[in-house]
């Protein structure tokens, strides 16, 4: 596969979403993000799109859903969500493969309401951390998504073979997605300090990314502790 046939899964109903593209009253910005605000696909295309050169301008960084929105609109975010849809409209996921999706994307939730938490207490914004912990199953749902076109194909994928393809392409093709979608630098960042801070130069909010997930995957207390005079809660 090359990076321009990585796609991630939408979580929004595909007929919903291609419903609410052909009404003739347009939903307002703030319905549009209550009805996306989980869905990392989304999240990343309308970002992706907000940075490009054809809307970013002289303006700053999205690194929100909100953000996004507020910068393409209701109908150009409608139009690109449901350019998507269509794209994945003869492929739905069944069996384990919607049970493997529903848990990255509980996993995602869980990060984002422990980071939440965290960066109030750091007096941090949390929106743009909160957005990267909903990103950072990109990898895993992305093969999840390839191995869904597969069967859509009437092939059959099994367990074990689901398994290594989660553990040795998850990395690499978020790295594509990210790249390929022009995920902005400093989002890039938090989400790779959930899995590890850089050597050198490390933010305060990369911080609290790293410390969510040693507190969710239970790491040891030395490590924890370490991570929260970091972050200065200590």
């Amino acid at each position: 596969l090359s990076p321009a046939e990585l796609d991630l899964p939408l979580f929004t109903s595909v007929d919903e979403t291609l419903k609410l593209g052909s009404c003739e009253c347009l939903p307002n910005l703030s319905e549009l993000a209550e009805n996306w605000q989980n869905d990392p696909a989304i999240t990343a295309y309308l970002i992706a799109a907000a940075n490009s050169p054809a809307y970013l301008g002289q303006g700053q960084i999205c690194t929100t859903l909100n953000s996004s929105l507020a910068r393409l609109g209701s109908l150009t975010s409608l139009n690109l969500v449901s350019s998507q849809a269509l794209q994945q409209k003869e492929v739905q996921p069944e069996g384990m493969l919607t049970s493997l999706l529903q848990a990255h994307l509980d996993a995602a939730d869980k990060l984002a309401q422990r980071v939440l938490l965290i960066a109030e207490q750091c007096g941090l914004d949390p929106a743009p951390l909160c957005t990267a912990a909903l990103l950072h199953r990109m990898g895993e749902l992305c093969v999840i998504y390839q191995i869904q076109k597969w069967e859509s194909m009437g092939n059959a994928t099994s367990e074990e073979t689901l398994s290594h393809a989660i553990r040795d392409f998850s990395a690499p093709f978020a790295n594509y997605l990210k790249a390929r979608l022009g995920i902005p630098k400093s989002l890039r960042e938090l989400i790779g300090a959930t899995y590890a801070l850089p050597a050198m130069q490390v933010r305060r909010e990369q911080v609290v990314m790293r410390l969510a997930d040693a507190i969710g995957n239970g790491e040891s207390e030395a490590s924890i502790q370490r991570l929260k005079r970091l972050a200065g809660l200590i």
